[in-house]
């Protein structure tokens, strides 16, 4: 009986071909959309734990503002307010079992040279003991020295290409904020995935300047973080709660957070399927209309196809057997909608890929998931076409034109 009803289905929905195609639309658009957010989600999280493994679980972030580790992610709790010293760095060292910290300062500024600028490129003011925290190279030129003031900068691979194409950086001079620097240094390019400062800018994009540098042109600069490297034999979690500890008894106040990277990983893992979620709650409206367009071909069809059913009615076919013939087609054509929009969302993670640094991963689960919701909407939105060809009346039917 139910492969009766596919046959059936499948020759009633190919003998309207264009139709069906055009009924399909909106399953098609919802389900690749909605894969390919969650693939994409997938990824982003993925890239952002293997930037974890990467940097190792030796690694403390102090940033501005209260928050807990068992708390939910609310963005407002890291930004906090101007707390962060120099002076907090010196503290962090002189707790037992920190190996190394560098601050870190933020600059906003617009990079110039000639005519070109650097859109991308984000500019810090940072020590050049930033080396012994985090893992970079010198490709070309040096660091600056530890007690620098001067207009000198070292400078990513992506910004040098932006400014200088390939050839040669150092030496040369550009404008930040119409303030003339000289380049020392170009840094060896980091892969993608490995280009990150504890889940902040990428190295590569970078344009770094001597913290006494930027006082000197900008007065106080706010220092945005300190990231801390705990040595191997110690228990990060306490060498985290003792730097807190020592960090609020300066302050007199709890304005800081002391976060490891699992602490990081778990918040921005949190933020994403957030995003991912309201993204794809968005995205499944499509799948909301698609099957509203089903419903409405399929009581389009119902009518055309009445002198059928009532033709069928009368040589013996029972209401439920009518009712089960139109269920299936509705289902069919949604899960034909389904799987075309799987096979798109397949396509555009590949594209994706090539295009941006986000690597989309089409998971099973997720594909399943497609395939049954696609199912479940056909069926719900069928239900009454479905009802109503199986209500006619033969006599009705049989006498309409």
């Amino acid at each position: 009986m139910l492969f009766q009803n596919i046959r059936l289905a499948i020759r009633s929905l190919r003998q309207n071909l264009a139709r069906t195609i055009l009924t399909m639309l909106g399953i098609i658009i919802g389900v690749s959309s909605v894969v390919t957010l969650i693939g994409s989600g997938v990824g982003v999280k993925e890239n952002i734990a293997k930037e974890v493994y990467r940097l190792g679980t030796d690694i403390l972030v102090v940033l501005p503002g209260k928050l807990e580790a068992n708390q939910n992610f609310n963005m407002t709790n890291l930004m906090g307010s101007n707390v962060l010293k120099e002076s907090d760095t010196e503290v962090v060292k002189s707790v037992p079992g920190i190996e190394s910290a560098a601050d870190l300062a933020m600059i906003s500024g617009i990079i110039i040279r000639d005519d070109k600028k650097s859109p991308s490129s984000i500019i810090i003011a940072t020590p050049s003991d930033v080396d012994q925290v985090v893992d970079f190279e010198i490709e070309m030129g040096k660091m600056y020295g530890q007690d620098e003031s001067g207009n000198v900068i070292v400078i990513g691979s992506n910004t040098a290409f932006d400014l200088f194409g390939n050839d040669n950086p150092i030496g040369k001079e550009i404008l930040i904020n119409n303030d003339k620097f000289t380049v020392i240094g170009k840094l060896k390019r980091i892969s993608t995935e490995e280009a990150t400062i504890s889940f902040g800018p990428s190295w590569d994009d970078i344009v770094a300047m001597p913290l006494n540098t930027a006082k000197k042109l900008y007065g106080e600069v706010a220092i945005n973080r300190i990231s801390a490297k705990v040595k191997s034999n110690y228990d990060i979690n306490k060498v985290a709660q003792d730097v807190k500890d020592k960090l609020i008894a300066v302050h007199g106040v709890e304005d800081i957070s002391v976060l490891t990277q699992k602490d990081l990983l778990g918040f921005l893992d949190t933020v994403l399927s957030l995003l991912t979620a309201l993204i794809t709650l968005i995205a499944s409206v499509s799948l909301l209309v698609g099957g509203i367009g089903i419903m409405n071909i399929m009581l389009v069809t119902v009518a055309e196809r009445t002198r059928e059913i009532g033709l069928r009615k009368a040589v013996g076919a029972k209401n439920k057997s009518i009712l089960w013939q139109f269920l299936t087609e509705s289902v069919i054509i949604a899960l034909f909608g389904g799987l075309i929009g799987v096979i798109l969302s397949y396509l555009a993670s590949i594209i994706i890929k090539q295009f941006s640094s986000i690597s989309p991963v089409v998971t099973w689960n997720a594909v399943i998931l497609a395939l049954v919701v696609s199912a479940g909407v056909g069926l719900i939105f069928g239900v009454i076409p479905a009802f109503r060809a199986a209500k006619k009346n033969p006599i009705d039917a049989l006498r309409y034109e």
